[in-house]
């Protein structure tokens, strides 16, 4: 983040791309849905789906959008500024694909329109629904960041870092695999359950299960742990919460306090 090796989040990303399949699609947000991201991208062999903010779109789409269900052929080049940031991308460069329009229903219940940017041929409903389901991936990154506590890493060098992640995703993937069992036995979706709840349900149990040498108490107590599990079901809300926007107060100013010196009293001879 900071000094002479301060690297952006979108530098970041292309870093992680190497670790990428072959053949595999880059999804991002409007964050990510710049032009060095997809150049970096095309140049690797992967496929992009970039949401794009209106600005960006209208633009790469000559000044003129489709409208909301439909789509066009585009090619999108950089910006001076997108060569001013990245003196290694060609001033030739081009990302060629499609843009999409689409009307989607938000969290909150309203209609808003979503504009991609996908270098694939396929129908753009799969594309629409696939970035749909991009939610999923903030709620999962909201569990290991809020409920397993990995929003700020105690750990001082690089190598704890290493291994304060790896334990976090394993702790992580133990209760999604208890949370994806426990709704498979209650029939229902696995994000119906809490995962808090269920994280709670297997710390608790986790201790009992690991004294257990027998395999057919082992089984039966584990079946008690999905019942207990899948009780913990997420309720059903009509809307969604929505809480309205506030800005933090600057706090106040207080004067300078002016330290006054201490006066003796003066007392008489021989008084108290």
């Amino acid at each position: 983040m900071f000094g002479g090796e301060e690297v952006s989040e979108q530098g970041l990303a292309e870093q992680i791309m190497e670790r990428l399949p072959a053949g595999a699609v880059l999804m991002d947000d409007r964050n990510f849905g710049v032009f060095s991201v997809a150049w970096a991208a095309q140049q690797k062999g992967y496929g992009v789906l970039s949401r794009m903010t209106e600005a960006r779109a209208r633009k790469i789409a000559g000044g003129i959008l489709p409208p909301a269900g439909c789509e066009c052929r585009v090619e999108w080049l950089p910006s001076r500024d997108d060569l001013r940031a990245h003196p290694e991308i060609p001033a030739a460069a081009v990302v060629r694909g499609r843009l999409i329009v689409a009307h989607v229903v938000g969290q909150d219940g309203k209609r808003f329109k979503l504009y991609l940017f996908t270098s694939g041929e396929e129908p753009r409903e799969m594309w629409v629904e696939l970035y749909r389901r991009r939610w999923d991936i903030e709620l999962d990154i909201r569990s290991l960041k809020q409920t397993l506590r990995m929003h700020s890493l105690s750990a001082q060098t690089p190598e704890m870092a290493e291994k304060e992640l790896l334990l976090a995703i394993a702790g992580y993937n133990l209760v999604s695999s208890v949370q994806m069992q426990a709704a498979r036995e209650a029939d229902l979706e696995p994000r119906r359950l809490s995962f808090s709840r269920v994280q709670a349900v297997v710390m608790t149990a986790l201790p009992r299960l690991a004294t257990l040498t027998d395999a057919t108490e082992w089984e039966a107590e584990y079946k008690r742990v999905l019942g207990w599990a899948a009780q913990g079901k997420l309720p059903n809300r009509t809307r969604q919460r929505s809480y309205p926007r506030a800005v933090w107060g600057r706090g106040s100013t207080f004067p300078k306090h002016q330290r006054k010196e201490p006066t003796s009293a003066h007392h008489p001879k021989g008084g108290k």
